[in-house]
């Protein structure tokens, strides 16, 4: 792993949010200015096919990234401000089974996703 890819790693770990890859980029090149763009996509696709970060792929193009909850998990996204937070299922992998049961596939990756209003979009109301 060389310097510049564990600066793209630290900055998601750091991250309290889950940023984009602009906003990792941004993060990095100040710790590490010699760091471009391509070298922050790459990386981001080498730690996703190590299983390290997962991608959120959203129709506007803006996917983020999450590099302290990879296993399997909820989000739950402001429809305002775009805020993501993750939360854990008690029954998620219950109905990981269920579908897997059901259909005949083999389940392999999930995504439950809510939307709704934060507190603070909610204050702003």
């Amino acid at each position: 792993m060389t310097y510049q890819r564990l600066c793209v790693l630290e900055a998601l770990l750091e991250s309290e949010t889950h940023p984009t890859a602009a906003e990792i980029f941004t993060r990095v090149r100040q710790s590490c200015p010699t760091t471009s763009l391509g070298t922050v996509y790459r990386t981001l696709e080498t730690l996703k096919e190590m299983g390290e970060v997962v991608e959120l792929q959203f129709r506007e193009g803006s996917n983020r990234y999450d590099g302290v909850h990879t296993t399997a998990h909820a989000h739950i996204i402001c429809t305002r401000c775009g805020h993501i937070t993750d939360f854990d299922l008690d029954s998620l992998h219950a109905m990981e089974a269920q579908a897997a049961e059901t259909s005949g596939y083999q389940v392999r990756a999930s995504r439950i996703e809510f939307y709704g209003l934060c507190r603070e979009c909610q204050s702003a109301s």
